[in-house]
């Protein structure tokens, strides 16, 4: 059962990169927007790639970990 911290973690994560995006594309349009794209580049993009690791990464290591469960079954 996926935990409502991954799912937490993963949504936050695809809020701040979406956001992140979101500010490069305005700031192409509007150069007052160039600042807080450098601001969201550099703290906000980081930390959402961070979250959505983590919770790739905990989904990835309980499957894993179930297909080893199977194998020793299996064997």
């Amino acid at each position: 059962m996926i935990s409502i911290k991954k799912i937490l973690a993963a949504l936050i994560a695809t809020g701040l990169i979406t956001g992140t995006v979101y500010l490069g594309i305005r700031s192409g349009k509007d150069n007052r927007f160039v600042v807080w794209f450098g601001i969201a580049s550099a703290t906000a993009a980081p930390t959402g790639l961070a979250l959505l690791g983590y919770a790739i990464s905990l989904l990835m290591a309980k499957s894993f970990n179930s297909l080893l469960k199977f194998q020793k079954l299996k064997d």
